[in-house]
């Protein structure tokens, strides 16, 4: 229950003031996770890989208005590829970040 807790705030704070969603910080060290995943992939798979999800689906919002993390898996499907792609990976790995957290951490 505290781990859906902290993914709904998360998940409120993903969309800036002006309406974008964020690459919400690690909220542990990149290395946190070792020995399972190592710190390079951690970076690259946070910094890289997460990142171009928000990217991605700012640029397919540019100059609308942004629901939610939540309201856009009611609607990602409809929308298109790049809705279901992106939201769907932005989503992902917010919560991927959450579930991996050291023990300790969630």
């Amino acid at each position: 229950m505290q781990r859906l807790l902290a993914y709904a705030v998360l998940s409120a704070a993903a969309l800036t003031r002006g309406g974008a969603y964020e690459l919400p910080p690690l909220g542990y060290e990149y290395d946190g996770l070792e020995p399972s995943i190592d710190k390079a992939t951690m970076t690259i798979h946070h910094d890289k890989h997460h990142a171009t999800y928000v990217a991605n689906i700012n640029k397919a919002f540019e100059g609308t208005e942004q629901p939610r993390l939540e309201e856009l898996q009611k609607t990602a499907i409809q929308r298109g590829p790049a809705f279901r792609n992106s939201g769907g990976g932005v989503y992902n790995h917010d919560l991927f970040w959450l579930e991996m957290a050291p023990a300790g951490k969630r």
